[in-house]
């Protein structure tokens, strides 16, 4: 799979969302990007449905910025978890699991804005944000994605 190749996602919430593949990562894991939510997210590649466009990453601050991202930087997003099986960790949970730390919120906010800077028509901006959808009278593999 070449960098920059849309693809649409089967899995978790991103489904249905079209995601940009950035790099694979050392864990064999798929670095994309999300421009529905301004994520960054890695997904195994059996979840990815390749389509036929294409966005190229030919801007400096994407390349100079993916140098930066490997496995090790999600390892920040682990929360820790007593597994004491108190119900008063119970409810406090969803709040603690929002909480993103403002250094790898910075370097999602760069990559995504340097992928951004990349797409030059809007309707292909247009393309990333909208959902994928079959119609009942088109059989999948003749959907042209």
């Amino acid at each position: 799979m070449s960098e920059g190749r849309v693809c649409v996602c089967l899995i978790g919430p991103y489904t249905s969302k079209k995601v940009i593949f950035l790099k694979q990562m050392e864990s064999g894991l798929l670095l994309c990007a999300c421009l529905n939510n301004g994520a960054i997210r890695r997904f195994p590649q059996k979840w990815l449905l390749c389509t036929e466009q294409q966005v190229h990453l030919d801007h400096a601050g994407v390349q100079k910025t993916l140098r930066d991202w490997s496995d090790s930087s999600f390892d920040v997003l682990k929360s820790e978890s007593a597994d004491d099986g108190g119900d008063g960790d119970f409810f406090g949970k969803d709040n603690a699991s929002k909480n993103v730390p403002a250094e790898f919120q910075s370097s999602t906010d760069g990559l995504i804005k340097a992928v951004e800077a990349c797409i030059k028509d809007k309707y292909m901006t247009m393309y990333l944000k909208a959902r994928f959808t079959l119609e009942s009278d088109i059989p999948p593999h003749l959907a042209g994605f």
